[in-house]
């Protein structure tokens, strides 16, 4: 059997049948369900067709998951889903076949599933979902659907623009319905449409998930984690009870948690066999149930327990590599506490990245380096991808969005790379930012560059300087990396030599003459609305304390 991976896989049939309705009736209420413009909902699944040389004449199907185990049951799971012979559920559809790696038994295996469920249901009397190729593949699932209406005989439905797909089938001269004979809708492919995959909510599993789960088992590690034949024998013949990181540092051969198809065939068989069993705490059978938008922050979770498994919580980071940099001492505690689970570092399994990333690169690692897994901006596990993303919040991006990254780089190496683990207690001396000006600087200066329409700006220097230290406090991350207090005047004295009670050039030295537009940078009044007013807009602030409207700064002359 083909296996089915990533995206579920269906084919289907064009079909010449009309409903006989009223025209432009809109199409049922389907509260919940998917819809092209709500992607995020527990349960959407996009049905894609996997082999690239199908040649396929209909658009894919967002297919509503949830959907159908609240209308079917959980009782129902078995009718789509094949099981094991220790009653575990297969979670991979069809079930009903022995070969689809075959166009024709793809396409019929899945309509024999879909359609001959709901035609079946139908027949009963009972609630039914669409038995027509246009219900399902729409290219538009949001707009309603338009029903042909039964019309005389010198209507020719195929010329009709809502019937058009049905020249994928009816090729030229064009022919009626009654024309066409008896369409085999399972000998027909899917067009590769437009449609874009819905993003699947998180399931969530942190700290607090673990911690219950924990709690609910009874520490059994072995209902979700793997420890191989070896191992054991090893503990037994040390008389050795298995530790948490003996459970950790093994990933199952069959497949890993992060995997989608195999955390649903762990987990949710779980759930099943707990409820079957009784158990008053069985586990959500929905995928709502888990996949859920309560997402919670490391804040929220402050209290809760987080698991010990005999990790040092200082370390030194070293590499391999002879001519790497000093090691970087990592606090393994304090990131605990400011993440939500494990998984947003170690994604894969919970060894050391060393072990799948090597320095020069390995297939287990798919070819990243150790170099590129720690130093990534783009990838938000990785020290510097997740510092980054945390400078994109309103208290930092203020000073970080206009702040060159060839300026953060120049200390950034050695702010990490120190070697020692003394280099963790180092905090910046706080340092009133009045004692870092030059003597004689006025705690408000007055620009006037928009004089003939606008009065003097009163720009409170020292007040904002005060701010900056403030929100530079509060930060560990700042605390750690603003090892000078001039850092804070980086952002606004971008290019300017800093040095603690010494000038620095007026922005007009740089910022002020036309024709430095062809080097790329600003004229003064132009500088000053992206560094002022882009700095209100990152931070987030009100209108009162961080104007961004003229008006907010800029109060017209004459009134």
């Amino acid at each position: 059997m083909r296996k089915l991976v990533a995206a579920l896989i269906i084919v289907a049939g064009a079909c010449a049948v009309l409903y006989a309705a009223d025209p432009g009736r809109a199409a049922p209420d389907m509260p919940g369900a998917c819809s092209a413009d709500n992607r995020t909902q527990a349960g959407c699944i996009l049905l894609s067709l996997g082999p690239a040389e199908y040649d396929h004449s209909r658009p894919q199907i967002v297919f509503d998951h949830e959907r159908h185990v609240r209308e079917l049951g959980e009782r129902a799971c078995a009718d789509c889903h094949a099981k094991k012979t220790d009653g575990t559920l297969v979670f991979e559809f069809p079930k009903n076949t022995a070969d689809t790696a075959a166009p024709d038994s793809l396409t019929k295996a899945w309509h024999d599933s879909c359609i001959g469920c709901h035609a079946e249901r139908s027949n009963w009397g009972q609630d039914a979902g669409p038995v027509t190729c246009g219900e399902c593949h729409a290219r538009d699932r949001h707009s309603a659907f338009v029903y042909a209406p039964v019309l005389p005989s010198y209507y020719d439905p195929l010329r009709d623009t809502y019937h058009g797909e049905c020249r994928n089938c009816h090729k030229k001269p064009a022919l009626t319905a009654e024309n066409a004979g008896e369409l085999d809708w399972k000998k027909f492919y899917v067009h590769k449409g437009e449609v874009t995959e819905p993003q699947q909510l998180p399931s969530g599993f942190d700290y607090h998930r673990h911690d219950l789960h924990s709690r609910t088992l009874k520490d059994d590690c072995g209902l979700c984690h793997y420890l191989s034949p070896e191992k054991r024998r090893a503990l037994d013949h040390a008389e050795k009870k298995p530790q948490c990181s003996d459970w950790l540092l093994e990933p199952d051969p069959q497949g890993i948690w992060r995997e989608e198809d195999y955390a649903h065939s762990r987990c949710v068989n779980c759930h099943f066999t707990r409820k079957a069993a009784g158990e008053e705490k069985a586990g959500p059978l929905l995928c709502s149930g888990c996949h859920t938008h309560d997402a919670r922050t490391p804040e929220q979770m402050k209290d809760v327990a987080r698991s010990d498994c005999e990790q040092k919580e200082k370390i030194l980071i070293t590499s391999d590599n002879a001519t790497a940099l000093a090691a970087v001492p990592f606090d393994h505690a304090a990131h605990q506490l400011r993440t939500t689970s494990c998984q947003e570092c170690h994604h894969k399994n919970m060894q050391a990245c060393r072990e799948c990333h090597t320095p020069t690169g390995d297939e287990k690692g798919e070819f990243v380096t150790l170099a590129q897994a720690y130093h990534r901006e783009q990838v938000n596990r990785s020290c510097v991808g997740c510092h980054a993303e945390q400078k994109q919040k309103g208290e930092c991006a203020g000073c970080h969005q206009q702040l060159p990254s060839t300026l953060e780089s120049k200390s950034a190496c050695t702010a990490c790379h120190s070697g020692s683990l003394e280099a963790l207690q180092r905090k910046r001396a706080t340092v009133p930012p009045e004692s870092l000006m030059p003597p004689g600087t006025k705690d408000s200066l007055h620009i006037g560059k928009l004089g003939q329409d606008y009065e003097k700006v009163d720009f409170k220097h020292l007040q904002i300087a005060k701010a900056l230290a403030a929100a530079s406090e509060k930060s560990l991350l700042a605390g750690h990396f603003h090892t000078d207090g001039m850092a804070m005047c980086a952002a606004c004295h971008h290019y300017s030599p800093l040095e603690k009670g010494k000038p620095v050039p007026a922005c007009r030295t740089c910022h002020d003459k036309k024709d430095i537009l062809a080097a790329g940078r600003p004229d003064l009044l132009g500088a000053y609305h992206q560094q002022c007013l882009g700095c209100h807009q990152k931070m987030g602030g009100t209108e009162e304390k961080m104007p961004q409207t003229c008006e907010g700064c800029h109060a017209r002359t004459g009134t």
